[in-house]
């Protein structure tokens, strides 16, 4: 849990889609280059990343429930 927080507090991953597979961190800028790697990622390395969208820290986020 302490590693999820300080990847999105990390300025370098924020405004960024960013993959973790095992121990690996994998950042890119768009949806499309995020669904390559996450397919490449299950094809070469034989694993399934998790996926998620890293916020610039002045953005808001609507959540509809």
């Amino acid at each position: 849990m302490k590693k999820t927080k300080s990847l999105f507090s990390n300025p370098k991953y924020q405004g960024k889609h960013v993959l973790v597979a095992g121990n690996s961190v994998y950042a890119v800028k768009t949806a499309g280059e995020a669904s390559r790697l996450f397919d490449k990622l299950i094809k070469e390395k034989g694993v399934i990343p998790s996926v998620t969208f890293v916020p610039r820290a002045q953005a808001l986020i609507l959540i509809c429930g």
